[in-house]
């Protein structure tokens, strides 16, 4: 699991049906667990990236949101954070600053969702590794919560040696989605690991609402992850060397 802090063994798990429930789900545990520790914050929205995708624009988290159908209102509750441009030095010295500014101005967003690898939103990019580390930690140095999506680039396939880019990068979130890949594609199972807080919750007597659909999940989806679990680490080589090739090939093309 991403290392958290706390008590190691304060972790607990939320099934889903696919990632956009997943994401779902890991809100609002974490808001919840935000509203148990911060009970003098009356009003607890979420941080978004500008350039976001967690499910279908109209009905799931991500900006920018689209109405259900003309004229319908918005996803309330999402606040658009600003999103770095380049992994130039520079440009990285830049956007803390202006990241900072965002967390200074909007203390109204007790949670920030990233996704350490944009899916279509952003063409697959990645956050620099260093930077996403920063303004984690800045969120957590301003006692706000964090929950990374890595429903599109988790179980091993971002090619860095691990299950989640969230443990390779050292990043430290509070809770992290998965999906797609986890019960083969061949059974619907996602989830949400929620890496510290459950004492907590419980403590204040919190229920989680969003668990009934895949409370009961499926004795073969289970039988299924758990094998995939055992088996993706004997393939996290063969997930660097096929991207070790696609820099090789494709790399020319990032700056034209």
């Amino acid at each position: 699991l991403p290392q958290a802090p706390g008590d190691a063994n304060d972790w607990f798990v939320n099934l889903q049906l696919e990632g956009a429930t997943a994401v779902w789900a890991g809100v609002e545990a974490v808001v919840h667990l935000q509203q148990a520790l911060k009970p003098e914050q009356k009003e607890c929205l979420l941080g978004v990236a500008q350039a976001s995708y967690h499910g279908a624009k109209t009905t799931a988290l991500g900006q920018p949101a689209l109405p259900r159908w003309p004229g319908a209102p918005r996803t309330t509750g999402q606040v658009a954070y600003p999103v770095p441009d380049s992994d130039d030095p520079k440009a990285c010295e830049e956007y803390l600053e202006k990241f900072s500014t965002f967390l200074r101005d909007n203390p109204q967003v007790g949670v920030f969702l990233f996704e350490p690898q944009w899916g279509s939103s952003r063409l697959g990019r990645t956050w620099p590794p260093a930077l996403l580390r920063e303004v984690i930690s800045r969120c957590h140095a301003a006692s706000r919560l964090v929950l990374c999506d890595e429903v599109m680039c988790g179980l091993g396939r971002h090619g860095h040696g691990s299950l989640f880019l969230s443990t390779a990068w050292d990043l430290r979130p509070d809770a992290v989605t998965f999906g797609k890949s986890m019960a083969s594609g061949t059974f619907p199972l996602s989830g949400v690991l929620v890496l510290h807080g459950g004492k907590t919750l419980l403590e204040h007597g919190t229920k989680i609402l969003q668990s009934h659909t895949y409370a009961g999940s499926s004795a073969l989806a289970y039988l299924t992850a758990i094998e995939i679990l055992t088996e993706v680490p004997r393939w996290f080589n063969r997930a660097a060397a096929l991207g070790r090739v696609v820099r090789e090939i494709l790399g020319p093309c990032q700056h034209e």
